[in-house]
């Protein structure tokens, strides 16, 4: 910006036919959730938006003063989760200013709650946790068509199983995509067996990557020294939550009061905490 302002400065009026002006950037380079334009001469003097960067970019350069950016959200199942409240916070923050679309494997309590805010929702059928090449296939097959035809700028993915299938698809169309990493499928207690064969799986898809997320610099630390992300690659994103009146208090004479805040399912192991 202060390389266009001194030049527009020696060039008043000359603004549109500025060679090479990156006119916004909101995000660092691969990362793509963000609109970037330059200005370039077209025969016979006329200036005319253009793309930066690779070929694969040339589908991006719209600019959100010409059109919205459009989002596809992808996750695995709608069941009440930290996942799935995430997205819909998302959602109802992001709904008035980007255009979005959320793909979900099952008609549950975030499908519903996303068409009431007034998205629209796509169920992909083959979407499932377990790994089955059918289905997952099948997944990759119909989100590819959501792709061609809601036309996204960014992919971004939620879940293990959303995460591989929705940025294969991406990667095949070449629209960039994000991964929010709730939890890795190969984070600490997970066991070896399933390590074995997910760490590579994940690094595979990780190349094919442009922007990680993550809600803790632990879950930072375990993608990088598993070498499914890379350093440039990861940004961590804490979790919000609405804020209310209770409040803790140490002091209060009596037993302890001990408090587990978690959906009741196996992998919160409630019993632990009992």
């Amino acid at each position: 910006w202060p390389k266009f302002l001194r030049w527009r400065a020696i060039n008043p009026g000359a603004a549109s036919t500025y060679p090479r002006i990156q006119l916004l950037r909101l995000m660092p380079l691969r990362q793509r959730f963000f609109v970037e334009a330059c200005y370039r001469e077209r025969p016979g003097g006329r200036s005319a938006l253009a793309p930066l960067g690779p070929d694969r970019d040339a589908r991006f350069w719209h600019t959100w003063w010409v059109q919205r950016l459009r989002v596809l959200v992808v996750i695995t199942r709608g069941e009440p989760g930290g996942a799935q409240m995430h997205v819909l916070e998302l959602v109802r923050g992001l709904r008035n200013s980007v255009e979005l679309h959320v793909a979900v494997g099952d008609e549950e309590f975030l499908a519903g709650e996303i068409r009431l805010l007034g998205v629209p929702v796509t169920i992909v059928a083959g979407l499932q946790r377990d790994v089955a090449a059918g289905a997952d296939l099948r997944a990759i097959r119909a989100l590819r068509t959501i792709i061609r035809t809601f036309s996204p700028h960014l992919v971004h993915t939620h879940s293990s199983k959303a995460g591989l299938v929705g940025r294969a698809a991406a990667w095949s169309l070449g629209v960039p995509s994000i991964h929010t990493a709730h939890a890795w499928s190969f984070s600490d207690g997970i066991p070896w067996r399933r390590k074995g064969w997910t760490i590579p799986v994940e690094a595979a898809v990780g190349r094919i990557t442009d922007r990680f997320i993550v809600v803790s610099r632990a879950d930072r630390e375990v993608g990088m020294r598993f070498g499914v992300a890379r350093d440039a690659q990861v940004r961590i994103v804490h979790n919000g939550v609405a804020d209310g009146d209770a409040r803790g208090n140490p002091g209060l004479p009596g037993p302890i009061t001990v408090l587990m805040v978690a959906r009741m399912a196996e992998p919160k192991d409630p019993r632990l905490l009992l």
